[in-house]
């Protein structure tokens, strides 16, 4: 009963494209790591689309267990993951004032998680441009591997350019 048809809210569908997009973002991932893989002419196009089938499904069953649970109710939920906690305390009634805010930790901790992924396999890309550059100064300061093997000049030259960034107020 909670999956009904409704009129399409094209400024929330609108809205809310960014997010469903970055919960498919970082499967490229595989391809900076590309180098490392054995046999990477067979196997990294199979590492790449079998991580972007895994996170959308992953992706989609969640959203379909989100749906099926609270259907109307979601679209006025200022909190969704509150309004599922609280669908759940029928049978728990503490159970909402745990798990609501354990949700959106949870969501919180997956989304800074996604943002370290992302600094980190750009350092990469980072690297692998530097790699190619090294024939010339630049190319050489900043295709440089510490002694954990990580491009830790191309990581530090991203958070400065990221501090930068924040701190002029450009809107986000």
């Amino acid at each position: 009963g909670n999956f009904t048809a409704a009129p399409l809210n094209l400024p929330g569908f609108v809205s809310s494209l960014p997010v469903a997009l970055f919960a498919l973002l970082g499967f490229e991932s595989c391809c900076a790591i590309g180098h490392t893989i054995r046999n990477a002419e067979k196997n990294l196009y199979r590492a790449v689309t079998l991580s972007f089938y895994f996170t959308t499904l992953i992706y989609t069953i969640f959203q379909f267990g989100l749906f099926s649970a609270l259907g109307h109710a979601l679209a006025s939920a200022e909190i969704p993951l509150r309004a599922f906690a609280e669908k759940l305390a029928v049978f728990y009634p503490t159970f909402a004032l745990i798990a609501g805010p354990f949700f959106n930790v949870a969501i919180m901790m997956s989304a800074l998680g996604a943002c370290f992924a992302i600094l980190f396999v750009n350092s990469w890309n980072g690297f692998a441009v530097a790699e190619e550059m090294s024939s010339n100064i630049v190319g050489k300061f900043f295709s440089f591997l510490n002694h954990h093997k990580v491009p830790n000049r191309v990581l530090w030259l991203q958070g400065v350019g990221a501090a930068l960034w924040v701190t002029s107020g450009a809107p986000l």
